[in-house]
């Protein structure tokens, strides 16, 4: 068995295929320039989740089949899932002791760069392990903000792998531990990164009103705890907006999308390219997409572009 996850360019080509259309066929549909959509398909650019959404829509398919299961083996997911459950089930019981130091820095810096480019089989065989260990390390590191932060931010990983695969309960228990690490942090960024990924529970439920809730929630906490000039904060900031701006189009609510995409719009101004801080990605190119994929979502494909 292949040990990388199949990127979801491909499935897009295969499944466009299947269809018996070309490239230029389906990029009309979604919104999108034919370069773009051939960048995606050869993986030389990420299929981002607005891309798959896309894609997904103009296809009448599903994100999880764009996504795909990585497992030639269903048994192979059932064990490591498991394992991963029972890992944030423990959140406060580690069974692992406490590596050294710049090994589990390491060990963190290549989980986020898994989740990054989406190789989610490779990232989820490394969860549990790894979860063990910076738990360990936090709660004996007492109030260090970074350890805790650190933490947080790999159950922001571990968000996204039970996100993928369609595990609708392992998520929602992972975003409440994130939570509680975050609340250790006194770092408003990583409470904002918390609060993305538990709006996206309720996106994936389909509860989208209540998702808007607490993505607008986030952002006026965030706004009276910290300076909103800076670069993290506007990365924070912005993401949750998109975060809005997903939720306001698939609930048809027009103006909340558009005070949603107008500050995402003026936030993603500041920097010339995209940028990646406590697993949140946020620029003008991840705005566009998003942009794009709530005209999608709103019956206007060719609006703004």
């Amino acid at each position: 068995m292949s040990d990388s996850t199949p990127a979801a360019g491909q499935n897009i080509a295969v499944l466009r295929k299947a269809l018996g259309w070309g490239q230029g066929q389906l990029a009309r549909r979604m919104g999108v320039s034919a370069s773009l959509l051939r960048k995606v398909e050869d993986g030389t650019r990420t299929a981002t989740p607005p891309t798959v959404a896309a894609a997904a829509k103009a296809m009448k398919g599903t994100t999880a089949r764009i996504y795909g299961t990585p497992f030639s083996d269903p048994s192979e997911q059932r064990v490591l899932l498991d394992e991963l459950r029972a890992t944030v089930r423990r959140h406060t019981l580690p069974k692992e002791d406490v590596p050294p130091l710049d090994e589990l820095t390491a060990n963190l810096r290549e989980a986020n760069q898994l989740r990054a480019d989406t190789r989610y089989l490779e990232l989820l065989r490394r969860l549990p392990k790894l979860l063990g260990q910076a738990t360990a390390v936090a709660l004996t590191a007492g109030g260090d903000a970074q350890a805790w932060g650190q933490l947080a931010d790999l159950y922001g990983c571990a968000y996204a792998v039970a996100h993928r695969l369609s595990q609708a309960g392992l998520a929602d228990m992972i975003v409440s531990r994130q939570q509680w690490a975050a609340m250790q942090t006194w770092n408003p960024d990583a409470v904002a990164g918390a609060a993305w990924n538990e709006a996206g529970t309720y996106q994936s439920a389909g509860e989208y009103g209540d998702g808007l809730v607490i993505v607008d929630r986030a952002i006026v906490q965030y706004e009276q705890a910290h300076p909103t000039d800076t670069p993290e904060a506007a990365i924070s900031l912005g993401s949750l907006h998109l975060r809005g701006v997903v939720l306001a189009s698939r609930a048809k609510d027009q103006n909340a999308w558009a005070a949603h995409n107008e500050r995402a719009l003026a936030l993603a101004a500041r920097f010339p390219r995209d940028v990646l801080r406590h697993n949140l990605t946020f620029g003008p190119g991840n705005q566009a997409l998003y942009e794009l994929a709530a005209h999608v979502e709103l019956a206007r494909p060719d609006r703004g572009f």
